[in-house]
């Protein structure tokens, strides 16, 4: 596990990513295994922050970790695929892009802490400015780290991967707990802290001294590029979706954007995280594929329809369940995160489908239909945040979330059918049927939503998995699945 050189020979390269693909699912569910550990963490350290702290205090968290976010999208995500995606081995280049990132990210960090204060007060959260100081801290570690980890997902060491995910997330919600117990609101950033931390600290144990830093960034010239340009997308998404998130602070006040954080915690992150044990292997493994192969048209097509098919049908039968499950794991006081959950996790489920499209069109460097979706995202949410504006209800971002999944969703997908990027009427067709099959579902738990938390969530749970036993049971009438399920 440790150590280990840099694979040099192409040929090697080549049957390195044959055999990836052939353990595509393998690989998923190694990864996947660690999130479901992460997020069972994640709902319990959810629960007793909601009792340590009211919802002001989660909107100034809100505000910091969302600014923080936006800076880490230049500082760490674009070096981390750059990382992943990379076809050269040279050692120095590896080291060239740690130098790299780590510039950008401390030159990012002190223009974070310098507007700190002001960046509070555009939030309208002015308690928010010292946790964004603290977590401005990150930035340098989380690039650092970022990159490292982007060099186990590319030489396909999953297992080490794991390792590293599994101990910084268990370190860091223990810490976390603990710190919590102070009852001071800045303690809420040592978690995130934490496990940047250790994700750092191991990454080098892993990979010692290719570890390192070098000391010239000239050969990672083409990983920068490529990570600028990565960020820049990934930026556009995320201020489209913080720029309604300010409004509702400034017209709904800190304790609505509170309860949103919070039920944003229990529904967008954990579909991210499981959407992550697709893009963690997917995404190094569609780099090597050749433009225009009818091979890759068909695995990106089997991806799209077999994510459709298991998550939104799966989505639809818990969706009644979701107020519930919120009530119950954050307890009482916060019934309006209950409500904003429902439509954060529709708007997640339907954008966990349209990801997997997402990563391949960014491992192949096919920007400008990324930045063709992102325009019609960004057009979707501004309305949505006009609302808010005018009328000071926060209904109108949630349905503004809702509506520009659905819209990237199917800018997407006509985008790249017209680019023959895949098979555009066979996609279509799969997936209006897993909406009709989401609705479907969700009908059994409506019927029954007001008999009760418990009833609910169970009655729920039983049409979701019974759903996922059919479709297993059915696949081999999925041609999608069946091959997908066949490449293991």
């Amino acid at each position: 596990m440790f150590g280990g050189g840099w694979v040099s020979d192409p040929e090697k390269r080549t049957v390195a990513s044959r055999s990836a693909r052939g353990g595509l699912l393998t690989g998923v569910a190694a990864v996947w295994g660690v999130q479901v550990m992460g997020m069972l963490l994640q709902l319990v350290y959810a629960g007793v922050t909601a009792r340590t702290f009211p919802a002001a205090v989660f909107g100034a968290y809100a505000a910091a970790m969302s600014t923080i976010a936006i800076a880490a999208l230049f500082a760490v995500s674009g070096a981390t695929k750059a990382s992943a995606r990379s076809l050269d081995e040279d050692p120095h280049q590896g080291r060239a892009l740690i130098s790299a990132s780590l510039l950008i990210a401390t030159a990012l960090m002190l223009v974070v802490m310098l507007l700190a204060g002001p960046i509070a007060m555009l939030w309208g959260v002015p308690q928010s400015a010292s946790m964004i100081r603290w977590l401005a801290f990150t930035l340098p570690v989380s690039a650092y780290a970022g990159v490292l980890l982007g060099v186990l997902r590319r030489r396909r060491r999953i297992t080490a991967y794991n390792l590293v995910t599994a101990t910084a997330t268990v370190t860091g919600i223990v810490v976390g707990v603990m710190a919590v117990q102070s009852g001071a609101a800045v303690s809420l950033v040592v978690m995130p802290i934490t496990v940047q931390v250790v994700s750092l600290v191991l990454g080098v144990a892993l990979l010692q001294g290719q570890a390192m830093p070098a000391l010239r960034v000239s050969g990672a010239r083409r990983e920068v590029v490529f990570s600028l340009r990565s960020s820049t997308n990934s930026a556009l998404t995320y201020v489209a979706t913080t720029v309604p998130l300010v409004v509702l602070a400034r017209s709904v006040g800190p304790s609505a954007l509170g309860s949103w954080n919070r039920a944003t915690s229990l529904t967008q992150v954990p579909v991210e995280s499981a959407t992550s044990a697709w893009t963690t292997i997917f995404f190094s493994v569609m780099r090597g594929e050749r433009e225009g192969s009818r091979q890759r048209n068909l695995l990106w097509s089997d991806m799209v329809v077999a994510s459709a098919f298991v998550v939104l049908p799966t989505a639809g039968a818990f969706l009644p369940a979701v107020p519930a499950a919120v009530s119950l794991i954050l307890g009482p006081g916060w019934s309006l995160s209950g409500q904003m959950a429902a439509w954060l996790w529709v708007s997640a489920c339907i954008v966990a489908v349209n990801v997997v499209l997402f990563t391949a069109l960014e491992a192949t460097d096919n920007f400008p239909v990324l930045w063709t979706v992102q325009a019609w995202r960004i057009a979707a949410l501004a309305a949505a945040a006009l609302g808010v504006a005018l009328t000071g209800n926060w209904l109108w971002l949630g349905v503004g979330m809702v509506a520009s999944a659905l819209l990237g969703l199917l800018v997407t997908l006509i985008t790249a059918a017209r680019r023959d990027l895949l098979q555009g009427r066979r996609v279509g067709r799969l997936l209006t049927t897993a909406f009709v099959l989401a609705l479907a579902l969700c009908l059994p738990g409506l019927l029954i939503a007001g008999s009760g938390r418990v009833i609910t969530l169970t009655a729920c749970a039983l049409v979701a998995v019974a759903y996922l036993g059919c479709l297993y049971a059915a696949r081999r009438r999925l041609p999608a699945l069946d091959r997908l399920l066949a490449r293991d």
